[in-house]
């Protein structure tokens, strides 16, 4: 009977374990359930101090447990410090993967039909995110919980293959990201997005050009904190979601835009005597 105390410690690895799988909707539980994952806690820390002698065999059991917990709860947080998204790593990322990402523009637009709208994500290696328009509807046909049940009838509507569907997830992979959103054909088909990493809700992408930006996108991209302008035809974006923060934190702007004035005022044409 005893052995039911294990009950907490047990909770408490199963959602440490689930972290690493999910940690949006573990931390989204976590928030709406606190009241309940608060006493689960205190439970499992309360039964690992009174068995901290180790008297028996169940005492024994409840401490390894609790040590182990400890321990993968340490290793959490170590692996969240080095993994964390932040613009740092998302340019990082870009100088590391460009050829990749251009590939992948480059395949994805060509593989879609002339004048569609093709906005994809992948979790899990499956999709969660799957927009399309055809050329010749006004109307934006969206799937979250069924893109993946009903891809193949979705990729269908902008003229994707299985194989090229697979090949973009493919590409997508070798670039190291989950997402890209881009039209063929249209007014604004010189730009793609590409999504790098979620941040809970957040979600860290490349605004792709291929052409150079004109001095009045450059103007907004500087102001606007959704955007840190990266190079003349690469746009660093964090677009936010319904709760958390809605773009970058001032410090992780501070140090591109630093580097923009001092490249402009290297540019610019000495003054004459």
């Amino acid at each position: 009977m005893k052995y039911l105390k294990l009950i907490p410690a047990l909770l408490v690895t199963a959602a440490i374990i689930a972290l690493w799988y999910d940690d949006f909707v573990i931390l989204l539980l976590v928030v709406f359930l606190f009241w309940l994952f608060v006493p689960i806690a205190v439970a499992a820390l309360y039964f690992l101090v009174k068995a901290r002698r180790c008297r028996d065999t169940y005492e024994k059991v409840t401490v390894a447990w609790g040590i182990l917990n400890l321990l993968l709860l340490v290793g959490t947080y170590v692996w969240l410090c080095l993994n964390n998204p932040n613009a740092e790593r998302l340019a990082k990322h870009y100088d590391s993967h460009r050829d990749d990402l251009s590939r992948l523009v480059q395949y994805t637009r060509q593989a879609i039909d002339l004048g569609a709208y093709i906005h994809l994500e992948f979790e899990h290696g499956k999709a969660s995110i799957f927009h399309v328009q055809a050329p010749s509807d006004p109307l934006l046909s969206q799937h979250w919980d069924d893109a993946e049940r009903n891809k193949d009838s979705i990729m269908a509507v902008v003229g994707l293959t299985p194989s090229e569907y697979k090949e973009i997830h493919r590409l997508l992979r070798q670039a190291g990201c989950i997402g890209i959103t881009l039209s063929s054909g249209r007014d604004d088909d010189s730009t793609a997005v590409v999504d790098w990493r979620r941040d809970l809700m957040g979600m860290y992408s490349y605004i792709l050009f291929d052409r150079p930006t004109t001095p009045q996108e450059d103007s907004t991209f500087r102001t606007d904190p959704m955007f840190i302008p990266y190079t003349d035809r690469v746009v660093l974006q964090y677009s936010g979601g319904a709760i958390g923060r809605q773009s970058f934190t001032q410090e992780e702007r501070q140090p591109f835009l630093a580097g923009l004035c001092r490249a402009s005022r290297q540019s610019a044409p000495a003054a004459e005597p």
